[in-house]
């Protein structure tokens, strides 16, 4: 089931950057990213605008998904 929230925190542990969110329901959840797939995101959106951003977090055929309030997901 996909969950909306808002990017709290994001701990770069080398080969693996975690994600952490706080969802819309009060959890707090951990998006897992390879380090260079991460870095993509970076470049494109720019580190500055991460924190407090809010997204959508997915999981289908076993891949997670991170979508962003501002894309579409059509």
């Amino acid at each position: 089931m996909p969950r909306h929230g808002t990017i709290t925190h994001i701990d770069n542990q080398g080969t693996i950057v975690q994600v952490w969110m706080r969802t819309d329901e009060g959890r707090v959840g951990v998006v897992n990213f390879d380090h260079r797939l991460f870095w993509h995101i970076v470049v494109t959106r720019g580190a500055h605008r991460l924190i407090g951003f809010g997204a959508t977090h997915a999981v289908d055929d076993g891949g997670a998904t991170l979508y962003f309030d501002d894309e579409t997901t059509e």
